[in-house]
This record gives structure tokens, sequence and C-alpha cells, in this order.
């Protein structure tokens, strides 16, 4: 049986409808149903293990914004940075392409959305103390 048959992210597209963004979950992210190396196999059970979502494989974009690693020779062009969020927060995922950084990465920019009653949440149920138990003797 395929690896990737059994390896299943959750990942999601972002769809446009009546001036709304509508969350649409995905199970199998596009490119590991074709990607064949290792590196590429821990990062997607990676995502699996953590519950992360990969921002930077689900949105359509050029191929100019794609690539993010270039070959010392110039003549290959590689996606190896990738956009992780343990929440559906990111929009969207883009390669600055105008911005000089001196060797053969790209830079990445990375919209994201939080509910803020959400974080907020979050933060006042981390700071409540924590019940303890004594135990009979």
């Amino acid at each position: 049986m395929d690896t990737f048959s059994k390896k299943q992210l959750r990942s999601g597209v972002w769809r446009l409808q009546r001036k709304s963004w509508i969350w649409e979950t995905r199970r199998t992210l596009d490119w590991a149903k074709q990607c064949g190396n290792a590196a590429e196999e821990r990062l997607v059970n990676f995502c699996d293990l953590f519950y992360m979502y990969h921002g930077s494989s689900h949105f359509k974009k050029t191929p100019a914004k794609r690539w993010t690693y270039m070959s010392p020779n110039g003549q290959h062009y590689h996606e190896l940075d990738h956009v992780l969020c343990n929440r559906k927060a990111i929009t969207d995922v883009e390669v600055v392409p105008l911005f000089d950084t001196e060797n053969d990465h790209n830079l990445l920019h990375a919209k994201l959305d939080f509910d803020r009653s959400l974080v907020r949440l979050s933060q006042i149920q981390s700071t409540q103390p924590q019940a303890t138990t004594l135990d009979e003797l």
C-alpha cells in the first residue's frame, strides 16, 4: 500500500463565496500524492502527528511566487521553506520576489487571521491554577 494513501493531513482551501471566507477541509495535500523523497514524507508525518496546517501548499500561485530556493547554478527552483500553523489562521502564503536576501532563498510572506476571542480564551485558561488532589494515606 502506498505510504501517502495512509497519511492524511488537516489542510484546507479558502474560497470566496458571497464576500465571506468559508473554510473547506481537504484531507490530503495535492503534492503529498506525488512526492517521493524522504524529506517530504517527514513533513507529512510531522504535520499529521502534531495536527499542523501546511500553509504553503494549498494557495494557488504563479511559478514565480512558489519557489523559495534557487540552486547554485541557477537552473533549478524548489519550494523548500514552509509555513506551518496549528490553527486555521493562514489566509495566504506567497514569496516576496523583489526582496533581496543576498542568498539562495527567497523571503516568505504569510497572512494570518486570528479570532481574538479564541486567543483571549486560551490565555485565560492557561493562567488558571491547576486543581491539586491529595492522596489519602
